[in-house]
């Protein structure tokens, strides 16, 4: 299962990471709002897909 890559793959086992959650560099990475790190929000949003993931594909 696979969450995210250089090259963004929408299947029955892959999802794309959300581009609302890219952080380039770390200047950027507190940039806004930084009550929670986009750093923690993006890994928040990671695991989430990937539970959906092992959901659909238990069988």
């Amino acid at each position: 299962m696979n969450y995210g890559g250089p090259v963004p793959v929408d299947g029955p086992t892959d999802r794309p990471a959300d581009a609302k959650h890219t952080v380039r560099g770390w200047d950027n990475l507190c940039a806004v709002d930084c009550e929670v790190s986009p750093a923690v929000r993006g890994l928040n949003a990671g695991s989430l897909e990937i539970a959906d993931l092992v959901a659909k594909n238990i069988k």
